[in-house]
């Protein structure tokens, strides 16, 4: 009897070592995909990277029009526009808005944020040298003023106005400055590298394009976005 059980156990043991090595040939020789596979080769290369690609991010289904047609725009390499590890400033062609896109938590720039009651969370922040009339259910103002200098977009939806001190902050100045005093080193925005228009800048999952009338931004994957214009302005 024992050697009965013994003669079992030998064949298992043989039948799990032809498994064995029949699964590592398959793997060996390609035909066979291990436990994890990259879902592409930058991935593979670093995964840090992987944020930055920008055709692992689309807009859903239903998203708005304009945020549609933006994404038919030719984009631009965004390497001009880094200013930081995960920072990203551009203007319009015009020098009217400034934005940054965030890659994750980290300061905004005093161009598009003329105040300290920002978050700096992931998303793009714009600032515009001419406030637009904003709409009913905006946030008051614990100090300042509220204004539609500043609009935003990130994952958790996008946002209209921002808290500004009296008088605008330094973009606003810049612009103003241009106009009246040549002491005063005016038009330092225009320095900021620009989208140009009917271009389109995408850094990972967040996207702007400048028609020469409208700005639009979005955080593709959920869908949310604004367009800014000269005296309106919409969110997705």
């Amino acid at each position: 009897m024992r050697k009965v059980f013994l003669a079992l156990w030998a064949l298992l043991l043989i039948g799990a070592l032809v498994v064995l090595g029949n699964y590592l040939y398959l793997i060996s020789t390609g035909q066979k995909e291990t436990w994890y596979q990259p879902h592409n080769k930058t991935e593979a290369q670093n995964p840090k990277r992987q944020e930055l690609d920008v055709e692992n991010y689309s807009l859903p289904p239903k998203a708005a029009p304009a945020l549609v047609e933006m994404m038919k725009l030719g984009a631009v390499d965004p390497a001009g526009f880094k200013t930081g590890a995960k920072q990203f400033l551009f203007r319009t062609d015009d020098g009217n808005i400034v934005c940054q896109i965030n890659l994750g938590k980290g300061p905004l720039s005093d161009w598009v944020v003329p105040s300290t009651d920002s978050t700096g969370l992931p998303g793009v922040t714009c600032g515009m040298v001419k406030a637009v009339p904003l709409g009913k259910g905006t946030k008051e103002c614990a100090k300042g003023r509220l204004s539609g200098e500043t609009f935003s977009v990130g994952e958790g939806g996008a946002n209209a106005g921002g808290c500004v001190p009296d008088g605008g902050g330094k973009l606003r100045k810049d612009a103003e400055y241009g106009d009246s005093d040549a002491q005063a080193a005016p038009n330092a925005r225009m320095k900021i590298p620009a989208i140009q228009y009917g271009t389109r800048l995408q850094v990972g999952r967040y996207s702007c394009a400048d028609d020469g009338e409208n700005l639009v931004c979005a955080d593709l994957p959920t869908g949310h976005g604004f367009r800014l214009g000269d005296e309106d302005y919409e969110l997705y």
